[in-house]
This record gives C-alpha cells, structure tokens and sequence, in this order.
C-alpha cells in the first residue's frame, strides 16, 4: 500500500504536467458593457433597450463579430470602430463598440407574442447576452451576465 502511495504522489504531479491546462482566451478584453432603457415620445411609438460592449483587441488575430442573442433571441448587431477608418475585421489595438437596440412594440390585445426558433441561439447560456464572433476564420462565443444599467432616455 505504501508502495502505491509513492508511486502516485510521484507519478501525479508528471501527469498534472502533461495536460493542457490552457483554456482559450479571448482575443479581446471587454472594457464596459452597458444597457440603456428608452421610450418613444409618441403613442405607440414602442420602448425598447440599447445594449452597449466596449472592446479593445488585445491579440493579433483578425476578429470579426457575426451575430448576438439578447435573453435568447437574435437581434441585429451593429460593431462600431473607434478609429477613422470603418470596417468589419478588427485586429490588435482596435478600440470598437457592439451595440444592440433591442425594441418592444405593443402588441395588440390578446396577441399571444410568437418565439422564432431560427432565431434561438445554438449554443444555451446563462446571463443576458451571448455574440458570436470569428478569431482568425474560427467561430467562438463570449457571454455577459450582467450590464452596468444607465438612466433612461425618454425621446419626446
């Protein structure tokens, strides 16, 4: 029995060694990521919240932001640079901001709201917000569980 306890307090650490204990990393850093409730000054002029992510790549890796899924619906991504040029792959020093509007129009009375499911994310997630993105061609995702909420803007 001694035997095998040297054995494995011998051997253990070796085999610590050889696994790659690397997780893969995001090529960018998330500086802020915010939500902003709005209101429409007209009637039925809907509400809805913007949603705001702040990134700075940190790697040289071309990156390219495809889609994002706000409480696990697909709406319509906007990625903004920061720098004087517009485009659509950014690579290391790019300071950009990924927004969503996401807008809520009164349905009429008794309308039963319907779920697309092509539009359901493929991958489940905990938190607000998943986007999905390409590193060098190759797809990945980052997730935010929670934003820094700001006062709301009423439009009159």
């Amino acid at each position: 029995m001694k035997k095998f306890q040297l054995l494995f307090i011998l051997v253990f650490p070796f085999l610590l060694s050889m696994t790659d204990s690397k997780k893969p990393t995001q090529p960018f850093q998330i500086i802020e990521a915010t939500s902003q409730g709005w209101s429409g000054g007209l009637a039925h002029s809907g509400s809805g919240i913007k949603y705001t992510i702040k990134l700075l790549i940190t790697e040289k890796k071309k990156v390219q932001f495809k889609k994002i899924w706000i409480k696990q619906q697909l709406e319509e991504i906007e990625v903004f640079s920061l720098g004087k040029t517009e485009k659509t792959v950014f690579t290391k020093g790019d300071s950009l901001i990924v927004t969503c509007n996401k807008k809520y129009i009164p349905l009429a009375e008794g309308t039963i709201p319907s779920i697309d499911s092509a539009k359901l994310p493929p991958i489940t997630y905990i938190g607000i917000c998943q986007v999905e993105y390409t590193s060098n061609k190759k797809p990945a995702y980052f997730r935010i569980g929670k934003f820094k909420k700001l006062a709301p803007k009423l439009f009159e």
